[in-house]
């Protein structure tokens, strides 16, 4: 097969409900299938989800289906960098799908750019939700992108050129919440060229299991324990290529100051108790990496937290906890 253009990387575990319509939806893209693969990683499944798989692509000669044990969503992603053979990687969950014709927009759109982000519609099962909505911007250096656009954190609105990835050794942090959000921070300070496209070439697919949703309390206290390992790493990354200029430094305090803000209004959300959320700040202190201290995340936090009905007592122990 001549080298494709695209590299569709689909993760697979507990999805055998969504997996058909995924695939029918690259499938029914008007790209010819030369021009794109489609890498299908089977994290250890234990439902039927590679049986469906299997017998819905069997005839089909650009897929490729990988078993592994479970690595999580990184894990999986990571085994699909490793596989692709496309010149641009896109990461599609296996509960979302594609828009049509988004790959033929996509192919349109490239110049050598290092990632193009583009626009989303949000769905549940009766309707549209919202929309993340982008402008045409011009490509500029990644720090540059991330202070003058608007952006989001998520893999999966965006392309990647693999050769940059590989370049940069660039991967997923494996077994995390929240690996999209590393991922994207170290990427978008080594890309040379970014830039965005308001066509919305993806449906996210909002179920009722996420992570905000359940009421697995585990799982909600290791999404703020992972906030706080993300957030360390980092700051050892920034101190690892030894940002100095101004920009850089903003970027990363901008990067590291709204993920502190949200990851402490997502533990309120999830009724984490105060005990725990004062312990994640203070360890932040002790590193010297909590920002929320300054105007603009003061501000933002706040507002958040009105918007979302927290609590006047609950502020008033966030204010506490804010160090001057």
């Amino acid at each position: 097969m001549k080298q494709p253009l695209f590299s569709i990387i689909i993760p697979m575990y507990n999805v055998e409900q969504y997996i058909e319509r995924c695939l029918q939806s690259v499938f029914d893209q008007d790209n010819p299938s030369l021009k794109y693969e489609v890498i299908l990683i089977n994290d250890g499944s234990p439902d039927d989800s590679q049986i469906i798989a299997e017998a819905y692509c069997k005839d089909r000669s650009n897929i490729k289906i990988i078993r592994q044990n479970n690595k999580g969503l990184g894990g999986a992603r990571n085994t699909g960098i490793e596989h692709g053979t496309g010149d641009y990687l896109l990461f599609l969950d296996s509960d979302d799908w594609l828009m049509p014709n988004a790959l033929s927009k996509l192919s349109a759109a490239i110049n050598n750019e290092d990632i193009i982000e583009f626009s989303v519609l949000v769905k549940n099962d009766d309707k549209t939700i919202n929309t993340i909505d982008f402008e045409n911007t011009k490509a500029k250096p990644g720090v540059d992108y991330f202070l003058e656009n608007k952006t989001i954190n998520s893999a999966c609105n965006k392309i990647y050129k693999r050769s940059f990835l590989v370049a940069h050794n660039l991967i997923f942090k494996e077994k995390i919440y929240g690996e999209d959000i590393q991922f994207n921070s170290r990427a978008f300070y080594l890309a040379r060229k970014i830039r965005s496209i308001d066509d919305h070439l993806i449906v996210y697919y909002q179920s009722t299991n996420s992570i905000t949703r359940n009421q697995n309390f585990a799982q909600k206290l290791k999404y703020l324990n992972d906030r706080k390992e993300i957030i360390l790493s980092l700051k050892t990354f920034e101190k690892e290529f030894g940002c100095s200029d101004a920009k850089t430094k903003r970027y990363f305090y901008e990067r590291n100051g709204s993920l502190i803000v949200n990851s402490i209004l997502s533990a309120l959300k999830n009724k984490i108790p105060s005990a725990i959320i004062r312990e994640f700040v203070k360890t932040l202190k002790q590193k010297k990496v909590f920002h929320i201290n300054r105007d603009l995340q003061h501000r933002n936090l706040y507002r958040k937290l009105f918007h979302n009905k927290i609590s006047m007592q609950t502020i008033l122990m966030l204010n506490n906890l804010r160090g001057k």
